[in-house]
C-alpha cells in the first residue's frame, strides 16, 4: 500500500496522520506493517491496515504486549489497567506465572497476566499468600481459611502451624515453649505466658532480646524508637563496651542504648560520634567545645599546645567534631592571641614578609587562618612544617584545610583559642 495526498503526490518517509489514525510510510512510500523500531522504540502497525496501535494491548501470535498513547511499546515497567496490575518485561512481553522483580517474587495469571494481590492462591499444588502490593508474603504469619495462624517461610510456603489462645495470641499447637527455629528464623514462645509468641523486647533468663512483629529474633544493629541497639549473633542485647572491627562503641549497661556525644563512664569523659563510634583523637577538645555557643552552626577551636584545629558542627552541648587538623601557631615571642573571637573577612591570598599565603580567614585584625608558606615569585613550597609553633602569630594549616575553612565556614562563626 501507498498513499497520495489530495494533489496526487505520493507521500513517504515517516509518520502520517490520515483521519484520526497514524501510519508509517517508508522512504519508498510503502506502508509499514507489524513491528517497527524507530531510534530504539518499538511500535506496532496493524498487519493488515497498517494503523498504528496506541494505548492498548497487542496480541502478536500468542504473546501479549502493551503500547502507550504515543504507540511506544512499554518495557520493564508496571501497568495499571482497570485496577489490575500487569508487568511488561525488558522485551515488552507481558509477564505470566512467577516473576522476580527487584528481588521480590510476584505471580501473574498464566492466562491473562493479572497480578495476584491481597489473596492466597494454590499454585502447582502449594498455597501461597500475596500482599496488597502483589509481593509474595514470606517470613510472616497469616491466617488460613480454617482460622489457624501459620508461619510462612522464606519460600512463601507454610513452615509452621500454630493456634490462637482465648486472648487472641499466637501459641504453640503442641503446648511446647522456648526457642523454635523455623526455616532460618528463631522465634520464642514464653511458657509463663501460655506458650505465646513474643514480639518486641522480651527477657529470657535475664537477657534481653528483640523480635519484630512476626516474632523473628533480630541481630546486629537495630534502630528501635529512634535509639540504636546492638544485638549479638545469638540475639542477646549487648551492653557496655563493644568492639566491631577496629571501632569501639558503648551501649548503656541498663538499657543497651548506643551512646552518642559526650558520655561520662566510670568517672571519665568520652566522646562518641553520631554513628556511635568512640572518638579517641581530639576527645579533650570535643569535651571543651560543648560549653560554647556560636552564631552559626559551626565552631572552631584551636589548641596551641598540641597544635591542632578542630572544626565542629552542631550547637551548644551537641557539637560534633568534623575535622581535626595539625596546625602551626605563633612562635615564642609572637604567640597567637588567646580567647574567644568570631570569623571575619577572608581572601584567596596575601603576600607579606617575602611569603605567599593562600586562603586566609580572619580571626582578629592581622591574626588569620591561612596556608603554609610559599615563595611569591615561583609559588613553590617554602615552609610546610606543621605541629610546631613557628608562625608570626597566625594559625598555619595545610593548604587544602585552609581552603576548606575559606569555602565553608561562615562569617561570625565562634573561634576559641587557648
Amino acid at each position: 500500500w501507498y498513499y497520495a495526498n489530495s494533489s496526487g503526490v505520493m507521500q513517504s518517509g515517516g509518520w502520517h496522520k490520515i483521519g484520526n489514525t497514524w501510519y508509517y510510510l517508508s522512504r519508498s512510500g510503502a506502508m509499514a506493517t507489524g513491528w517497527l523500531n524507530l531510534k530504539g522504540t518499538w511500535y506496532f502497525l496493524d498487519r493488515t491496515s497498517g494503523a498504528m496501535c496506541a494505548n492498548n494491548w497487542v496480541l502478536d501470535g500468542t504473546k501479549w504486549y502493551f503500547v502507550d498513547g504515543s504507540g511506544a511499546m512499554l518495557t520493564s515497567q508496571w501497568l495499571d489497567r482497570g485496577n489490575t496490575w500487569y508487568y511488561l518485561s525488558k522485551s515488552g512481553l507481558m509477564a505470566t506465572g512467577w516473576g522476580k522483580i527487584k528481588g521480590v517474587w510476584y505471580f501473574f495469571d498464566r492466562s491473562n497476566g493479572a497480578m495476584a494481590a491481597s489473596t492466597s492462591k494454590v499454585i502447582d499444588g502449594k498455597q501461597y499468600w500475596f500482599a496488597s502490593s502483589g509481593a509474595m508474603r514470606t517470613d510472616t504469619w497469616v491466617k488460613t481459611s480454617e482460622g489457624d495462624p501459620v508461619f510462612l517461610g522464606s519460600n512463601g510456603i507454610v513452615a509452621y502451624t500454630a493456634q490462637y489462645d482465648s486472648q487472641g495470641r499466637i501459641v504453640t499447637a503442641d503446648n511446647t515453649s522456648g526457642w523454635k527455629k523455623i526455616g532460618w528464623a528463631w522465634l520464642y514462645f514464653d511458657k509463663a505466658k501460655n506458650n505465646s509468641l513474643q514480639t518486641g523486647w522480651f527477657k529470657v533468663n535475664g537477657t534481653w532480646y528483640f523480635a519484630n512483629g512476626a516474632g523473628i529474633m533480630k541481630t546486629g544493629w537495630q534502630k528501635i524508637n529512634n535509639t540504636w541497639y546492638y544485638l549479638k549473633s545469638n540475639g542477646a542485647m549487648a551492653t557496655g563496651w563493644l568492639k566491631l572491627g577496629s571501632t569501639w562503641y558503648y551501649l548503656d549497661p541498663s538499657s543497651g542504648a548506643m551512646a552518642t556525644g559526650m558520655k561520662t563512664i566510670s568517672g571519665k569523659r568520652y566522646a562518641f560520634s553520631n554513628s556511635g563510634a568512640w572518638i579517641q583523637e581530639g576527645a579533650d577538645m570535643i569535651a571543651r567545645a560543648q560549653g560554647f555557643s556560636s552564631a552559626t552552626p559551626w565552631l572552631i577551636l584551636v589548641d596551641t599546645q598540641t597544635c591542632h584545629v578542630g572544626i565542629f558542627y552542631g550547637s551548644k552541648g551537641n557539637w560534633e567534631l568534623k575535622h581535626y587538623w595539625l596546625c602551626s601557631a605563633g612562635a615564642p615571642g609572637s604567640e597567637t592571641i588567646k580567647g574567644e573571637y568570631t570569623v571575619g573577612i577572608r581572601g584567596p591570598y596575601f603576600v607579606a614578609g617575602g611569603n605567599l599565603c593562600h586562603w586566609y580567614t580572619q580571626i582578629l585584625g592581622d591574626y588569620l587562618f591561612h596556608s603554609n608558606l610559599y615563595y611569591p615569585d615561583t609559588g613553590a613550597e617554602k615552609d610546610m612544617r606543621l605541629g610546631v609553633n613557628l608562625s608570626h602569630g597566625c594559625v598555619r594549616l595545610d593548604i587544602k584545610n585552609a581552603k576548606w575553612i575559606y569555602d565553608n565556614i561562615p562569617q561570625n562563626t565562634k573561634i576559641f583559642i587557648w
